[in-house]
């Protein structure tokens, strides 16, 4: 969720200048999420999926390493992984015909109209993400992008070739120094970075919590009904079970 939170905010501007609605910029960017990391798998994901593949007996799953290495090694039957980012390629090259109505409609009110909302759209995108808070007199420059993502990738990916296994904490970790390094060479202060690292997160976590909220009260009713109905059965096999055995207990 977090993943695609970041994803949404880096590419929304863009999609906006470009009149994609907002229904297939969120596509977009579910659809290129959790596929893009188990088949890129420079990052977590292999390490959350082997403690899932561990299984007492088999030899070739013994250790952690082990069960790396078979992760990488099944990539090429991840077919959900493979499809998903294939249809999204389509979608990008104006081929909609397997896109279903809603889209469809959604992609043609946005370039027709420049509507990229839907009348009865209800959006949660936190403004702190969208307007800029730079200092007066600091310039950005992409640069300051390009610098970090090229350390963070480089750490994860030589991690994984020197010491067999991706140290994404270290890659996170080394492009955020990195950052804020650059920012204060730069001549932002340090309270200005961290007022700014403050406010990137209060609109990451405090949209996330209500995206999760409004999850689990949809889930809600339906777990409600289910334990509603497990309440009403199971009453009526112990009274069956105990009618039956007075029955059986009557000379």
């Amino acid at each position: 969720m977090y993943d695609s939170k970041w994803r949404g905010v880096s590419i929304k501007s863009i999609a906006d200048r470009n009149r994609v609605s907002h229904e297939e910029t969120s596509y977009i960017v579910d659809s290129t999420g959790a596929p893009v990391a188990s088949l890129l798998a420079f990052n977590a994901w292999p390490l959350f999926v082997q403690a899932l593949i561990f299984i007492p007996g088999v030899t070739f799953l013994n250790s952690e390493l082990d069960r790396i290495n078979f992760y990488f090694s099944s990539l090429i039957f991840s077919f959900y992984s493979i499809l998903t980012i294939f249809g999204v390629l389509i979608l990008s090259l104006d081929i909609n015909h397997f896109a279903g109505k809603g889209l469809q409609k959604a992609r043609k009110r946005a370039l027709e109209t420049g509507e990229l909302d839907a009348p009865d759209a209800t959006p949660i995108s936190s403004p702190e993400l969208h307007i800029s808070n730079a200092p007066e007199g600091y310039s950005s420059h992409v640069i300051e992008f390009i610098i970090p993502l090229v350390i963070l990738i480089f750490i994860a990916v030589g991690s994984f070739f020197w010491l067999g296994t991706p140290k994404v904490n270290w890659a996170f970790g080394a492009a955020l120094i990195v950052s804020v390094l650059i920012a204060l060479l730069k001549g932002m202060s340090l309270k200005q970075v961290v007022d700014g690292i403050g406010t990137g997160l209060k609109g990451v976590i405090d949209k996330s919590i209500k995206l999760e909220l409004d999850f689990v009260k949809k889930l809600f009713p339906i777990l409600l009904l289910y334990f509603e109905d497990e309440s009403s059965v199971i009453p009526s096999l112990s009274s069956d079970k105990f009618s039956s055995d007075s029955e059986q207990s009557i000379p």
